[in-house]
Parts: C-alpha cells; structure tokens; sequence
C-alpha cells in the first residue's frame, strides 16, 4: 500500500505538472518503503536526495510557468518553495551527519507539506494558468457563466410576473372591500359603540 496516493483533487489541469506532482509523490513513496524493509542508511540518503533534487527541479519549472503567465502571487509561492528546500537541505544534513534518520515523522511531515501545498498555493494558481493557457475557452466559461445569470433573471422574471398580477389582484380586492364598508365601521367604530353604550 502506498504511503501517499494520488487523488483526483490534487490535480492543477495541468499535464507536466500533475505528472511532477505524482513523481513527488512516488518519491515519497519509495522513501516510506526503503523504511519499512529496513534499508541500508546510506539507500535512504541517496532516495532523500533525490527527492530534494527533484523537487528543487519541479520548483524550478512550476515557477517558470508562473513567470511566463505573469501569475500575480508567484512570489508567496516562490518563498515557500525556498522555505521547504532550506528545511529539506537541513534534514538531509542532518541525516549525513548521522544525526537524525528516516522516521514516520519525517515521512508525514513530507506528505503533510506536499499535500497541504498542492491542495492549498498550487490550487491557487491553477485557475489562473489555465485561463491564461485557453483564453478563448475562458471566455467562453465567462460569457456561459454570463449567459446563466440572465437565464436566472427571466426565470425569476417569469414567476414574478403571475405573483405580481396575483399580488395586485389581492390589494383590489382588498382595497373593494375597504371602499365597500360603510364609513364609520370597522374596530374603532364598534369599539366606540361598546364604550358609549355602557
């Protein structure tokens, strides 16, 4: 069983991106197993630094594709990708030195920060770079979107029209009904009588 699969949701339209994203994910996943066998530490340092090396790479890539289309938050993105690589390069480091070894902690906080980051900042800009790379299919999502609202308008439009008629009709009645009373009637009127007559 994988450690990290690959769902649907984490996808950002985007074929080179979706596929770096599953080679990160499978990176993962082959340091989770070389754990579980029990392989030699020196494996494990090797598959950690190619995971830094990759990932560093699709960092490079996924900012140049943000660059090229102008996306307006590159730089908060930039600045947690630095961030991940600093803490990554300081693990790997620290792996090295003998200080510190391929753990579960390790490993979920590898699948919490990619999970988080894709399902969060990279969802973000997936919406941008895919208007940005079909704009004529963006304009036609906005004149559909356009196209529904005022279709919302006439239905809205088409029940208010008998509830107005209806509505009007109501207030006649009710205003005949008024005019129709002889002046004088009403609560007041009985009230007064009931008053007066004691």
């Amino acid at each position: 069983m994988a450690f990290i699969d690959w769902a649907p949701k984490f996808s950002v339209q985007s074929v080179v991106l979706d596929q770096q994203h599953k080679t990160l994910i499978a990176l993962i996943n082959d340091l989770h197993a070389a754990m579980l066998r029990g392989g030699a530490t020196e494996d494990m340092q090797k598959v950690f630094k190619d995971l830094i090396s990759y990932t560093e790479s699709h960092f490079r890539a996924e900012e140049g594709i943000m660059r090229q289309a102008a996306y307006p938050r590159l730089e908060a993105h930039h600045q947690q990708h630095v961030e991940f690589v600093e803490k990554a390069r300081d693990l790997h480091a620290q792996l090295l030195a003998g200080k510190f070894t391929v753990s579960m902690d390790l490993l979920r906080f590898l699948k919490s920060w990619l999970s988080e980051h894709i399902l969060g900042m990279d969802q973000q800009y997936a919406p941008f770079l895919n208007a940005q790379k079909n704009p004529v299919a963006s304009r036609v999502r906005a004149a559909q979107s356009v196209q529904r609202s005022r279709d919302r308008e006439r239905a809205v439009g088409i029940v208010r029209g008998p509830l107005s008629i209806v509505r009007g009709s109501v207030l006649s009645d009710g205003n005949r009904r008024t005019e129709q009373r002889p002046s004088g009637s009403g609560c007041i009127q009985t009230m007064t009588s009931v008053v007066s007559n004691k």
